[in-house]
């Protein structure tokens, strides 16, 4: 497993050449959990990307008030713990590290600025498209390879095409649609059982789960 700082290249691309396909799956990962890991390898795996790239987001711009939040650095270690055995994945601290909100249309930038040789995929749940307010849209979607939303079983591809006919974006072709395997977790869940003293155990990977007992996080009880 890599880190990524904010300032270098990866250092551990394929030998083939300087060009990649890179995925980036970004998020509060609060915390990450299982479901996070395997659309990362669900993507990698149909989309042939050389290397994905899970980039910590310190607070969102769209983050619900009241919500329960980790500190970013205990989330970064969560992340780093449960990629740590996979040679593909890698941890990046390019949001992290950014002073104030990082909005994912300057986190791409950014990116393209410092690895003008890759590729980049951005993976992201299909529902995030209806729920959040995306900044800039269609430049986001301009300067990514692909867009590539995931849908969970169940939901109403139709209910997002409607959404996307009134933003008039020109790059919408940008966005493809990945249909994920059943596996419903979801981190608000996660912190519920850790607030009720409930097993989350098989639900993330088994260091993320003895880092959250370790450092108390969620809640001070054990399971």
């Amino acid at each position: 497993m890599n880190i990524i700082p904010f300032q270098e290249s990866g250092a551990e691309l394929p030998k083939s050449g300087l060009v990649a396909s890179i995925g980036l799956l970004g998020g509060t990962f609060n915390p990450i959990h299982l479901g996070h890991l395997r659309l990362a390898e669900e993507a990698r795996e149909q989309y042939g990307l050389e290397r994905v790239w899970l980039i910590p987001n310190p607070s969102p711009p769209h983050r619900a008030r009241g919500s329960v939040l980790a500190p970013a650095e205990e989330r970064f270690r969560l992340v780093e713990l449960a990629v740590e055995s996979n040679p593909y994945f890698e941890v990046s601290r390019i949001e992290l590290d950014h002073p104030g909100l990082a909005y994912t249309v300057e986190t791409i930038e950014r990116l393209r600025s410092l690895h003008s040789e890759h590729t980049f995929h951005f993976l992201t749940g299909a529902d995030s498209l209806l729920r959040n307010s995306w900044r800039e849209l269609d430049r986001l979607l301009g300067m990514l390879g692909s867009f590539v939303a995931a849908r969970r079983p169940g939901f109403d591809w139709s209910e997002l095409e409607q959404h996307l006919d009134g933003l008039q974006l020109k790059n919408r072709e940008r966005i493809v649609r990945f249909d994920m395997p059943a596996l419903e977790i979801s981190a608000s869940d996660l912190r519920l059982r850790r607030r009720e003293g409930r097993s989350i155990r098989y639900l993330v990977p088994e260091a993320v789960r003895l880092r959250i007992l370790e450092a108390g996080l969620y809640s001070g009880l054990e399971e």
